[in-house]
């Protein structure tokens, strides 16, 4: 697994992405993080709030079709993204149709 981080300037974003024909299915998964508040002319004026954050005040619980040990939906959410034991989800080889439900304690 290839694990890229990199920073982009505002505006379009083109994501270079090359695709093999040799491999019947592969699975990509894509983390878009935005760094930093927006600014007041991009806000809507009101609070932030982490909604997925598994340490955050709106998140309940999470639920997934599968996971393998140290891999589970929570660890999924934690914002850290490192292809290490509690740092990501991973299912049990399920590849398309997997699924990842968040719960929140309240409406937004």
């Amino acid at each position: 697994m290839f694990i890229f981080n990199r920073e982009f300037k505002k505006g379009k974003l083109d994501v270079p992405f090359e695709w093999s024909t040799d491999k019947t299915e592969t699975d990509v998964l894509f983390f878009f993080k935005l760094d930093g508040k927006a600014n007041e002319q991009e806000a809507c004026g009101g609070e932030e709030i982490d909604l997925t954050g598994p340490s955050g005040e709106a998140f309940a619980n999470c639920t997934s079709s599968s996971f393998i040990e140290g891999y589970s939906c929570e660890n999924g959410l934690s914002g850290e993204f490192k292809d290490e034991p509690y740092k990501m989800w991973v299912t049990e080889d399920e590849g398309i149709g997997a699924w990842l439900r968040v719960d929140f304690k309240k409406q937004y």
